[in-house]
C-alpha cells in the first residue's frame, strides 16, 4: 500500500461538479462572474413556443419574449450542462472547442446555433441563416474554465 497522506477529503457539499477529466473544483474556485445571454429572432412564419423549445434542448434557462424575440438570461454554469452533453454526445466537442475559441474575446464568448436543429435537440454551430439562429455571448472573469467545461480537448 501507498502513502496517501497527500490525499485530502472533502464532503461533496464543497464541490461543484463539473466533468473535467479527472478533476473536480472546489466552490472555492468557481467563476466570480458569470452572464449568459441568448437570442432567438422570432419571423412571422414561426411559432414561439417552437423556438422556446429549440432554447430549452439547449440550455437550461428561464426564457421570456421581447419584442420579435426570444430572450433568455442566466448567472449559473449550470445552465450549460446541457449543451456540454450533447456536444459529448454528438462526439463534437474538438470541433466545438474549436469554434468556441475562434468566437473568444478577453472575458467574453459569442456564437451562434441554428434553431431548427436545435429544435430536434441537435447542436449545429452557425455563423447566419435565412431561418434564423440563436445567438449567445457569455461573459466570466475565467472565459477559459468555461470552455474547457463544455468543450475539453479530447486530443
Amino acid at each position: 500500500m501507498g502513502n496517501f497522506s497527500h490525499i485530502k477529503i472533502y464532503r461533496s457539499e464543497e464541490f461543484q461538479m463539473i466533468s473535467l477529466p479527472n478533476l473536480f473544483l472546489p466552490l472555492s474556485q468557481k467563476c466570480n462572474m458569470f452572464h449568459m445571454r441568448i437570442k432567438a429572432v422570432i419571423y412571422p412564419t414561426e411559432d414561439e413556443d417552437k423556438i422556446k423549445k429549440a432554447v430549452k434542448n439547449i440550455f437550461d434557462i428561464n426564457l421570456k419574449k421581447e419584442g420579435n424575440y426570444i430572450v433568455g438570461e442566466s448567472t449559473r454554469i449550470s445552465s450549460l450542462n446541457i449543451l456540454k452533453e450533447k456536444l459529448k454526445d454528438q462526439a463534437i466537442r474538438d470541433t466545438a472547442r474549436s469554434i468556441l475559441l475562434n468566437n473568444l474575446t478577453d472575458k467574453k464568448l459569442s456564437f451562434s446555433l441554428n434553431k431548427q436543429a436545435a429544435f430536434v435537440g441537435v447542436v449545429n454551430f452557425q455563423e447566419e441563416s435565412k431561418l434564423g439562429v440563436m445567438e449567445v455571448e457569455i461573459e466570466s472573469d475565467d472565459i477559459m474554465r468555461i470552455i474547457d467545461l463544455i468543450a475539453p480537448s479530447t486530443i
